[in-house]
């Protein structure tokens, strides 16, 4: 006895069913899957598509660290610049 569906007395008499109706007996897949190449470049793939997104990342998180500087440098200037102002403003009398 084989461990083929095909070969099953569950599937002949399935097919013999659908003879009898008329309908075409169905084709048994032999090539089911995935080649261990398809599967090895879609790895691959995946990888170099993981390393962009990864780049991508920190490249954005320097430019959130460079940015963040800046208006931190930008925010002390206005409030020294203001407080000059201010200082001025109280020397000469209007």
């Amino acid at each position: 006895m084989s461990i083929f569906p095909s070969d099953s007395i569950l599937h002949r008499s399935l097919v013999a069913q659908r003879r009898l109706r008329g309908a075409a007996a169905p084709e048994v897949a032999c090539n089911a899957g995935f080649t261990l190449v398809e599967l090895l470049v879609a790895l691959g793939l995946a990888a170099i598509i993981s390393l962009c997104i990864a780049r991508v990342g920190s490249q954005s998180e320097a430019v959130y660290v460079a940015v963040t500087a800046k208006v931190d440098l930008y925010r002390r200037m206005r409030y020294a610049l203001a407080d000059l102002h201010d200082t001025i403003a109280n020397w000469l009398p209007t």
